[in-house]
């Protein structure tokens, strides 16, 4: 399972790398849903059981954040920061429940 995460940590940066490079990336700074319903669609094609999580929090002053992400073997794929802060409130898919 190591080198399985590994694989799909790879595909997650490597789907981040092209989102900076595109006209869209640069552009109109693809956010979080639409990058990681790419990434999920792009790991169940190859293989790698995966899900689309999204989870939300409520900072002090009541403004909600919300922010989509990918798990493999029940990590996050490919995130600059922690998510412990969030909430998961929903999976769009799980593809490991397949």
């Amino acid at each position: 399972m190591p080198a399985q995460h590994a694989d799909a940590t790879r595909w997650g940066w490597s789907v981040l790398r092209a989102e900076s490079l595109s006209i869209f990336g640069r552009r109109w700074n693809m956010n979080c849903l639409p990058r990681s319903i790419t990434l999920g669609l792009l790991l169940t094609m190859v293989g790698v059981p995966c899900a689309v999580r999204i989870g939300v929090r409520l900072d002090g002053v009541a403004r909600l954040e919300s922010h989509a992400w990918v798990e493999a073997f029940g990590r996050p794929i490919a995130e600059r920061a922690s998510l412990a802060h969030l909430t998961p409130m929903h999976t769009v898919f799980d593809a490991a429940a397949c």
